[in-house]
Order: structure tokens, then C-alpha cells, then sequence
């Protein structure tokens, strides 16, 4: 019986050994495994980063290539519209100096206007002419006289013209302008909801754009057919609060939006699509404007900032606070990345958006400024604001051009004649 019990022992023993050999050569085959695998993933990651690397690199050269052929586009483009627009120009200026020029008969009268701006010349030609006094450049002409031109006299806008056929004329320097259409009705019935607070052209000039909305309750962007004041689109719900300010981009597929819920948004005209929601503004945004390559914007607001936003990425490239009061406007300048700004400290302001640095400050603003804009040309800067006047800047040099007081009510210069 012993003997048994031995043999058990010792069997189980032998067995107990076998497995502990064979867990250890098991052991050691998986140790080595996991050595043969360890060193395969690091040759492996010493390949697939450089790879990566590799790939990255090439998707970044291929976005820059792609930006640099959008810019390429987009700069052709502008450049494109420009060339016409100096064409239509240099066509009217030659047109009306051809006219001016292709009789040489006598000069009979001439005159200068009240601020020396133009000098008007009439003569045996039968026509009176227009002219820069600054440039030397023929401006228009003007017909009707069947006789020589004798004398000439400026009386404000008008000038009057006397002549050999016995007759004396009076014209007009200003655009004559009538009321083409009214849209909106005024009263509960309108299309337009609350006051209207902005409104801007298509590059087209075949639409128009409008911001309103009833404050704290909601805002709306609507774009009008100018033909006809037939509403085109209505994004009812881009903005929760009043829009202040608005403008199309240059390719007129998007309008940007500012609105008193302090976002800037930009709509997809066709589809109604909401692009971006530009989050930053931490009072009312009250204007906004677009680079003319179309693929950055800038914004101001309540909140004494202006912010430039990359339209492409919908991020935020850098911005500039404390500016001291509300920043009230925002208008690009020409094809360049210059803006003028207008704020509630008086000021009128050029800033480069590069770096949002100020270039130069345009004077006479005696009261808060709420409005700017700039001829296409990008060479005459003009700004209005609570004090009624709207002035006008060289923009290169910042002298002041002209100053234009509003007019003032019938009965008002014998009101104050009175006292």
C-alpha cells in the first residue's frame, strides 16, 4: 500500500515537472515572440513616420497650391473688373474732351464755380464745356445754343448761359434724381419687419439687399429685384436680434451679416445655407465688410473691436480691442486691404487689415461717426454722422475734399432770424 502511495507521489511529481518545462519553453517562445513583434513595430514606425511626414507635407503643399491658385483667380478677376472700370472712364473723359476740342473756334466767355473746382468755357462752337479746374480734364458738354456762347455766370448747382441767338439758358451741374420705386409698405401689411437698418447693392446692380428685424426678437436678411421691388429671397431666421449691417461678396454668391446678437454670419444666397457663424463680438455687431479677394472679412462692433475672419477655415485671424468707443462701420477701399473704420469717439479712421495698425486718421468729425464708404477708385474716403454732415477725404493724404451740412428745413433761416 505504501509502495503505491510512492508511486503516486513520484508519477505526479514527474508530471508536475514535464508542465512546469513546458509552460517555461511555452513562455519563452511567447517572450521571444513579443521581442520578434516589438522589433517589427519599431521598424514599422521608423518607416510610417517618415511616411506620414511625407504625406502631410504633400497635403499642405497641395491647400497652399490650391489657395495660391484661388488668389491667382480672384486677383485676375478684380484686376479684370478694374481694367473695364477704367476703360468706361478713360471712354467718357475722351469722349467729352473730343467734344470740348474738335472746334477750334474762339472761346467767347468763361468762369470759374464758387470752390474753384470747375471752370466752364463756352465760345462761336455753340456749346458750353465743363472742365477740372485741378486736372486740366474736359468733363461734359453741354448743347442747345444756336449762336455763339457770350457770357457765363454760376448760381450754386446751375449756371446760366447767354448767347448770340437771343436767348439765355440755365442748366444744371447736379444729378437730377426721382424716386423710382418705394418697397415696404410702412404698417403691419409690409414685407419688411421693423425698421430697415441696412442695405447694400449686388456687384451685379441687379439686386438689392436689406437688414431688419424687431429688436431682441429676431432678424432678417432679404434681397429685392430692382426691376421690378419683387422680393428674391428671405432668410427669415438668419440672425435672433436686429441685423445693423450687411454687404455681398464680390462674386455675389454669399451676403455677410451683422446682427445686435452679436454674431457675424455668412449666407449662401442661392441656397439659403448658413456658412459660417463668426462667434466673437461680445456687444452688438454693427457692420461688415469683405475683402475684395473674397476670402476674408472684418468686422466691428459695440464692443470697441474690429476682427478679421478667415471666410474659407470660418476661424478668427486676429483682432483689435479697446479701441475706446463703439465701432460703428467698415468699408474695404479699393482692391486693396485697407478699410476705413468710423467710430463713436468722432474719429475716421484708415487701417491696414494685415495687422489691423492704423495708416492714417481723417479730421473734422465734431460728433459721434456712423457711417463710411470709399469711391470705387479707392482714392476719395467719405464718412457721415450725428452732427448731419457728410465729409470727404483725399484718401492718400487725408485732406479734407468737401463738407456737405444737410439742408435745412423750410422756415428754419427765418426761425433764426427771429432770435
Amino acid at each position: 500500500m505504501a509502495t503505491d502511495k510512492r508511486k503516486i507521489a513520484n508519477d505526479s511529481k514527474t508530471k508536475r515537472d514535464q508542465l512546469n518545462k513546458d509552460q517555461a519553453a511555452a513562455k519563452k517562445a511567447l517572450d521571444d515572440t513579443v521581442k520578434k513583434v516589438t522589433a517589427a513595430k519599431t521598424e514599422y514606425d521608423k518607416l510610417e513616420t517618415p511616411r506620414k511626414n511625407a504625406v502631410n507635407e504633400f497635403n499642405l503643399a497641395t491647400k497652399a497650391k490650391t489657395k495660391a491658385d484661388g488668389i491667382q483667380k480672384a486677383s485676375d478677376t478684380a484686376k479684370k473688373a478694374a481694367d473695364a472700370h477704367s476703360k468706361v472712364l478713360e471712354t467718357a473723359v475722351t469722349s467729352a474732351k473730343d467734344a470740348a476740342t474738335k472746334s477750334e473756334k474762339p472761346i467767347r466767355a468763361i468762369t470759374f464755380s464758387a470752390d474753384s473746382q470747375l471752370v466752364l468755357t463756352g465760345g462761336d462752337d455753340m456749346k458750353v464745356h465743363t472742365w477740372s479746374a485741378t486736372t486740366g480734364v474736359a468733363l461734359e458738354s453741354f448743347n442747345g445754343h444756336k449762336g455763339a456762347v457770350k457770357a457765363l455766370v454760376f448760381n450754386g448747382e446751375k449756371f446760366i448761359s447767354a448767347s448770340a441767338d437771343k436767348t439765355a439758358q440755365v442748366w444744371s451741374l447736379g444729378i437730377e434724381w426721382k424716386l423710382e420705386r418705394i418697397i415696404g409698405t410702412g404698417d403691419a401689411k409690409s414685407p419688411l419687419t421693423d425698421r430697415v437698418n441696412t442695405i447694400d447693392f449686388s456687384p451685379d446692380g441687379k439686386q438689392i439687399a436689406t437688414g431688419s428685424g424687431e429688436p431682441s426678437r429676431g432678424g432678417e436678411v432679404q434681397i429685392w429685384n430692382i426691376a421690378d421691388g419683387k422680393l428674391m429671397k428671405n432668410f427669415a431666421e438668419v440672425h435672433s436680434d436686429s441685423v445693423l449691417g450687411l454687404e455681398f461678396s464680390k462674386d455675389g454668391k454669399y451676403i455677410a451679416s451683422a446682427s445686435a446678437d452679436k454674431f457675424v454670419k455668412v449666407t449662401e444666397i442661392a441656397t439659403g445655407k448658413i456658412i459660417h457663424n463668426f462667434e466673437g463680438h461680445t456687444h452688438h455687431a454693427l457692420g461688415v465688410s469683405w475683402l475684395p479677394h473674397g476670402r476674408q472679412l472684418v468686422s466691428v462692433g459695440a464692443d470697441k473691436s474690429i476682427r478679421h475672419w478667415n471666410f474659407e477655415l470660418g476661424e478668427r485671424i486676429r483682432q483689435r480691442t479697446n479701441l475706446g468707443k463703439e465701432v460703428t462701420s467698415i468699408h474695404y477701399v479699393g482692391l486693396t486691404e485697407q478699410a476705413v473704420v468710423t467710430a463713436g469717439d468722432k474719429s475716421v479712421r484708415l487701417i491696414n487689415t494685415s495687422n489691423l495698425n492704423d495708416v492714417r486718421s481723417f479730421a473734422g468729425g465734431t460728433d459721434y461717426m456712423y457711417a463710411c464708404g470709399a469711391t470705387p477708385d479707392g482714392k476719395v474716403i467719405l464718412a457721415g454722422g450725428e452732427d448731419s454732415t457728410l465729409r470727404i477725404w483725399n484718401m492718400t493724404n487725408g485732406q479734407s475734399l468737401a463738407t456737405f451740412e444737410a439742408p435745412k428745413p423750410p422756415g428754419a433761416e427765418k426761425e433764426e432770424g427771429k432770435k
